[in-house]
């Protein structure tokens, strides 16, 4: 009797294990509010307002852009496959950026392979989220939206600040020292838990094709699925004590 209430209770842990990831949608559906509040030099430099939809659930959200080459417009809609940071590694062939050089030798005098990229735009996001809620910050939240879009597009990032030779000086700064970050620190993608990139993988607007990257902070999500298995294996407890004292009577 022990055993087979044993073997039960372990085959409930791995029934609620295997079916707990399916209750989380893999897949997001984004509609743009607006830019936000900041600008420079004529783009909007976020974070960008949205409207986030999965699994049946729609909420506000606040998610960077880490995609200077393609536009988006105010109303549009589509989706996006969810990638939780700590997963990625060489094999991230769904990222937009996916085996691109990250940064530039001859610009800014370091690159890295493309997992670098990513981790450089996360530390770059993660100063740069916090800053965003006081307007007094807008100056260095514009500087490090730039950053984070040179990553992986330099020269078209430095043509746009030609004439600004002020923001773009401050952008090389910032590049410099996040791939020196994670490159003189060995970082792994697992320091940046939390943070989720959420990648294009429909287009349904006729305004712009493909929409843009983003990445977003996300802080609750491990606690969800954490609170979906103790709900499972509680349940399942219930159910065994229900069925014990069934027998006693």
């Amino acid at each position: 009797m022990i055993k087979r209430s044993q073997v039960s209770w372990w085959g409930a842990v791995l029934l609620v294990l295997c079916f707990a990831p399916l209750a989380f949608s893999q897949t997001v559906s984004l509609t743009l509010d607006n830019g936000g509040p900041y600008t420079m030099d004529g783009v909007y430099v976020g974070p960008y307002n949205f409207t986030e939809t999965q699994n049946n659930s729609s909420k506000s959200a606040q998610l960077i852009c880490d995609d200077f080459k393609d536009e988006v417009y105010p109303g549009e809609s589509w989706t996006a496959k969810v990638t939780s940071f700590s997963s990625i590694n060489s094999n991230s062939t769904g990222l937009m950026f996916y085996n691109s050089t990250a940064g530039s030798s001859s610009i800014f005098g370091i690159a890295g392979n493309f997992v670098q990229g990513y981790e450089a735009m996360a530390y770059l996001a993660t100063q740069m989220l916090p800053l965003a809620s006081n307007p007094s910050n807008a100056t260095t939240v514009g500087y490090m939206a730039y950053a984070i879009w040179a990553i992986f597009e330099p020269s078209t990032v430095k043509a746009w600040l030609s004439s600004d030779s002020t923001a773009w000086a401050q952008v090389v700064t910032y590049v410099q020292n996040a791939l020196k970050f994670v490159e003189s620190n060995n970082v792994s993608p697992s320091y940046f838990a939390g943070w989720e990139i959420l990648t294009p993988i429909t287009c349904t607007s006729s305004q712009s094709c493909p929409p843009q990257e983003y990445f977003q902070y996300v802080p609750e999500g491990g606690a969800a699925l954490a609170y979906l298995l103790m709900a499972g294996v509680s349940c399942y407890a219930a159910m065994l004590l229900r069925r014990r004292r069934a027998k006693l009577v």
